[in-house]
C-alpha cells in the first residue's frame, strides 16, 4: 500500500508531493493483524501556511514510533489508519478513549458490545464508534482478511457512565 502527502513549495505557492514520509507503508503488527497509520496530527487544525510541514515533520515521528501513551490518536489531534484483521482472528475487547468512524472496506465481520449485542458489519457499511467497549470477530469466508479505513479523534476522557469511570482498556 502506498502513501501520498501533498504540501506546497514555500516559493512558487505551487502544490507538490511531500518527500518526508517514505511512500511505502510498514504495517504495525497488532495482535489480531496490522495497522497501516495514514495521517495523524497533533493539532485539530494544523497549521499549514507558507510551506510549514511541522504536521508532516510529527506524522513521520508517529508512523514509526506510534501514538503518545499507546492511543490510537494524538490527545489533541487525529488519526486515519487502516486496520487490517487476519482471517479467521477474534480481537480482545477493548475500549479506546476515542470517536472512531469507520468504514470495512473489505471483508465481513462481528462487531460484538460489551453489554452484548451484535452487528454483522460488511463491506461497504460504517460504523461511529464513542468510546465502547467493542470486540471484533472477522468471518470473512475462505480465512480472508478484513480492512477497515479509520478515522479517529480523542475523545474528552475518562468520561463517566452510570456512575462509573469508562478508561481505555486498549494499547498498540
Amino acid at each position: 500500500m502506498s502513501s501520498f502527502i501533498t504540501t506546497h513549495d514555500p516559493k512558487t505557492g505551487l502544490s507538490k508531493f511531500s518527500s518526508q514520509v517514505p511512500e511505502s507503508q510498514n504495517p504495525l503488527p497488532i495482535p489480531s493483524g496490522t495497522v497501516n497509520w495514514l495521517y495523524s496530527s497533533h493539532a485539530t487544525q494544523p497549521d499549514i501556511s507558507n510551506g510549514n510541514d511541522n504536521d508532516i515533520q510529527q506524522f513521520a515521528h508517529d508512523r514509526v514510533n506510534g501514538m503518545p501513551n499507546g492511543s490510537i490518536a494524538p490527545p489533541q489531534g487525529f488519526s486515519a489508519s487502516v486496520f487490517t484483521l487476519d482471517g479467521g482472528k477474534v480481537g480482545a475487547m477493548h475500549r479506546t478513549l476515542t470517536l472512531d468512524v469507520l468504514l470495512l472496506v473489505e471483508g465481513v465481520v462481528e462487531l460484538w458490545l460489551d453489554g452484548g449485542e451484535m452487528r454483522v458489519v460488511k463491506a461497504g457499511d460504517s460504523v461511529v464508534q464513542r468510546g465502547t467497549m467493542h470486540q471484533w470477530k472477522n468471518i470473512t469466508p475462505n480465512n480472508g482478511i478484513a480492512k477497515f479505513a479509520a478515522f479517529t479523534v480523542p475523545i474528552s476522557g475518562p468520561f463517566e457512565v452510570a456512575g462509573k469511570e469508562m478508561k481505555s482498556t486498549f494499547s498498540i
